[in-house]
């Protein structure tokens, strides 16, 4: 099987049970009769946004992975959809237009309108349709959906999917394109999904391909199949996951099975044209494009499958899709954030379309405030205040742990890879150590700087890095040594007591307490779980040690290795944390944050062995409880115990006043999970990474956004952009910005950003962001 149908047919089996809202109604129709929507329509126009007078455009691509493409029907513009759930619009030339947003999962399946004023995107189960001339979301609509095609005269959008999980049936379903209304809909008998759809020139037609690679052609009247290509006698039947209409309509090319085949559709006659996966018509219906395990691309003569063209993609090739002249093909690789165009005559790259940067996987504030690092495919290192890009570290494929400074701020130490580390000297960005094992059991790395207070730190920082079963420690002047600890598999967290003078390193189901003096085991905990611990939390006092390795946060004393007790119903996806006032900080599954203030935590630890108890604490007098976003995957207190912050898999950012006792304010602007969150050190100024980076100022909310322009030496430069128009940044950078002179996505000329800097570079606004918080922590 081609890899990226095998890859595809993994990604769509799970599309049938993406969460989102959505707006479809369940049907009752029986197969080969019409079906009427019961109950109210869908929910049809989103209201227009209001949006400025310009409107800065940053040049850059896919936050992550992209996973689908098309041209626009006169072929000069490309959309582009991924896993930062959002689709964006690039012109010929490779220019970014539009940047949209859709609530939910990844942008998996797109389409242009034939009118040329809309695109559809499937996002979450849902199709979205926004206009190309404002950025306005006309209408969502739909559930479950995996495929989509507009009717050639653009009133109707016909999608393809399931129904729901109780069901589980194949669906074809027909939709008003400007209200969202479904129109018709039918069961495909027989079939597990449908995957694929096209809709026939002349408008009468639909054809599909399935999970059970069946193909079948349905009237659009009566909504009512036959089976195509089902072959006579000895005949092998035609199969395949893709189908597409040829422009003239009188046949259709199936793919996606490991074989391109051509159906005549007036005799059923096969023309097949040799192997392939996705496929892509050229306008005048003459040759296909089609893409080949390797990354190989071919354009084949429609009728004897002849090789007029080929290009070679770097890796396997996720989706292609083919400009109506044939002059190009846009193609997306395999767990490529970055869309490739090449010609077709010469097989020549003619552009890339974004710079390729990942999403931020880890954001960290220097210990001074005044340098903020980010790590996603490289490690960035970022003046904090003016929002300018200082270096880039020599760490290609950072993204297997997060960053981690220094106490004084003089270090920063990174996973480049499994069984890999370097760490870098902030001041010249020269490589200051590499630390390498042999075993790393794909674990990645976990790093622990000693606290300043550590009797070793008097000469200079001291690092304990852990990858799989070895545990590495490092200062500076020295070189690496392995830690003579007996029995150390597989550990997977590390924290360093608040004098430094114990160690917990967290391995399978159990817990290290370790003298730092002598290097020797204290005491080896059993943790009451069946899996991996995140990082252990020490309270300030250095009395509890909080793990958390199952649905449950277990207390333990430190002194003496007793249980203390238990908490829970904890979210699997965030580590309980201590704020410096010594409260324990948890997220439940239930979808709240909780505070448990020290009072409820002290007290005689209860008798314990394992699996038998002590039980469950009960919610401590003074406890507080904020609802939050389902699956929070960060937790972070703020430096002055004010505020605790929460960062979830939807996308949510929510911001909690502890004094006060309620939510301040949450931020959704972020188009993917929430992976980190760290303080400024003078606790007004909260930065998250995601698909980009934001810093988020305490107060209000208010937002800065990160970037980089990718300059055409590819030397990269930054910019800061606020909500409010506040730009700074390296000048030549900022001229590589677009802007849109007038309301509206694509309908306005682009320039160059230096001919509006007037109106929107003003570095003071973004200083006066900060609201003069001291760059030195309190």
């Amino acid at each position: 099987m081609d890899v990226s149908l095998a890859r595809r047919a993994r990604t769509l089996a799970l599309v049938g049970v993406l969460a989102g809202a959505t707006t479809g109604c369940p049907t009752g129709a029986t197969p080969g009769t019409p079906a009427v929507t019961a109950g109210p329509a869908p929910t049809a126009t989103a209201a227009a946004p209001v949006l400025p007078d310009f409107e800065l455009v940053p040049q850059e691509g896919h936050g992550s992975e992209a996973v689908a493409v098309a041209y626009s029907r006169d072929g000069a513009l490309v959309a582009t959809g991924g896993f930062d759930q959002s689709l964006r619009i690039w012109d010929r030339e490779g220019a970014l237009r539009a940047a949209l947003h859709c609530d939910g999962d990844k942008v998996h399946a797109i389409a242009f309108g034939p009118r040329g004023d809309a695109v559809a995107g499937a996002c979450s189960g849902a199709v979205h349709v926004w206009s190309l001339g404002t950025g306005a979301l006309r209408a969502r609509f739909g559930q479950n959906v995996l495929g989509l095609a507009w009717s050639p005269d653009g009133a109707h959008v016909a999608t393809v999917g399931q129904s729901d999980e109780s069901t589980r049936a194949a669906l074809v379903e027909l939709w008003s394109a400007a209200t969202g209304a479904r129109e018709r809909s039918a069961e495909a008998p027989g079939e597990r999904q449908l995957l694929s759809v096209a809709w026939s020139p002349d408008g009468r037609s639909l054809a599909t391909a399935s999970l059970d690679r069946r193909v079948a052609r349905w009237d659009v009247a009566t909504l009512q199949s036959i089976r195509l290509g089902a072959g006579s006698a000895g005949t092998p039947p035609v199969t395949g996951t893709l189908v597409a209409f040829a422009p003239q309509g009188e046949r259709v090319a199936v793919g996606g099975d490991g074989e391109l085949v051509v159906l005549e559709l007036a005799t059923g006659a096969a023309q097949r044209l040799g192997p392939g996966g996705d496929f892509a018509w050229r306008g005048d219906g003459g040759a296909l494009a089609v893409a080949l395990d390797g990354g190989r691309l071919e354009l084949r003569d429609a009728r004897t499958g002849a090789v007029t063209g080929q290009a070679r993609q770097r890796a396997g090739i996720e989706r292609l899709a083919l400009a109506p002249d044939g002059a190009t093909v846009a193609v997306v690789g395999v767990d490529d954030p970055v869309v490739r165009v090449f010609a077709t005559d010469t097989g020549r790259e003619l552009r890339a379309l974004g710079a390729g940067t990942r999403a931020r996987a880890h954001v960290a504030f220097s210990p001074d405030g005044r340098l903020l690092a980010v790590t996603g495919d490289r490690i960035e290192l970022w003046d904090a205040l003016a929002g300018t890009l200082l270096r880039t570290l020599d760490a290609s494929g950072a993204r297997l742990g997060g960053t981690s400074f220094s106490p004084d701020g003089s270090l920063l130490v990174a996973a480049i890879a499994t069984g890999h580390a370097r760490v870098w000297d902030v001041a010249t960005g020269e490589v200051a150590a590499a630390l390498a094992v042999d075993d790393p059991e794909d674990m990645g790395w976990s790093f622990a700087w000693a606290p300043a207070a550590a009797p070793s730190a008097a000469a200079g920082p001291a690092l304990v890095a852990a990858a799989g079963s070895a545990l590495v420690y490092w200062q500076r002047g020295r070189p690496p040594q392995p830690l003579p600890l007996s029995a150390r598999p597989w550990a997977s967290a590390l924290a360093f007591g608040p004098d430094g003078a114990t160690l917990a390193v967290a391995v399978h189901r159990e817990l290290l307490l370790v003298d730092t003096a002598s290097w020797s085991e204290r005491a080896r905990l059993a943790l009451d779980s069946w899996g991996w611990s995140f990082e252990p939390a020490w309270s300030p006092d250095g009395r509890l040690v909080a793990t958390a390795a199952g649905p449950v946060v277990e207390l333990w004393n430190a002194a003496d290795g007793t249980l203390f007790g238990r908490a829970g119903d904890r979210s699997m996806f965030a580590g309980p944390v201590f704020d410096r006032d010594g409260r324990l900080v948890f997220a439940s599954r239930a979808g709240t944050v909780e505070l448990w203030p020290p009072a409820g935590l002290a007290g005689a630890p209860a008798p314990a062995r394992r699996g038998t108890g002590p039980a469950m604490l009960p919610s401590p007098p003074g406890a507080r409880s904020f609802p939050v976003a389902r699956r929070a995957r960060s937790l972070a207190p703020s430096p002055d115990g004010r505020f605790v912050a929460a960062g979830s898999d939807e996308r949510e950012l929510a911001l909690f006043d502890v004094e006060a006792g309620r939510r301040a304010w949450s931020d959704t602007r972020h188009g993917s999970r929430i992976w980190s969150l760290d303080w400024h050190p003078a606790s007004r100024v909260l930065a998250s990474a995601s698909d980009g980076v934001r810093l988020l100022r305490a107060a209000d909310g208010a937002a800065l956004t990160l970037g980089t322009v990718e300059l055409p030496d590819r030397r990269l430069a930054a910019y800061v952009r606020s909500d409010t128009g506040a730009v700074s940044g390296d000048a030549a950078a900022l001229a590589q910005l677009r802007y849109r002179s007038k309301p509206g996505a694509l309908d306005a000329s682009l320039v160059p950003f230096a001919a509006v800097a007037e109106h929107v570079a003003r570095p003071e606004l973004v200083a006066a962001f900060w609201e003069g918080a001291a760059l030195e922590p309190r």
